[in-house]
């Protein structure tokens, strides 16, 4: 695998390029960075998706944060979410 982050988050090829440990551990690592508040977590409409933002939810919350699942949700509206 090559470079880990594109321009707009983690790239690959689930399953391929990366598993659901991989992710697991990456979003436990990036948990550390955040002290408090909630975080919203949307996805897409890829197969793979719904597992991995269960997934990511579920590690935040594991780590003492407070996450939230969106669902399917296109970007511009995850983030007008997060900004009202």
């Amino acid at each position: 695998m090559g470079k880990l982050f594109g321009t707009n988050g983690v790239r690959g090829v689930f399953s391929e390029d990366f598993t659901l440990e991989f992710v697991h551990d990456l979003v436990l690592a990036i948990s550390t960075y955040f002290k408090e508040g909630r975080i919203l977590v949307g996805y897409d409409g890829r197969d793979s998706s719904v597992v991995v933002s269960k997934l990511v939810c579920s590690t935040l919350n594991y780590a003492g944060l407070d996450c939230h699942l969106a669902g399917l949700i296109p970007t511009p509206c995850l983030e007008f979410a997060t900004k009202t």
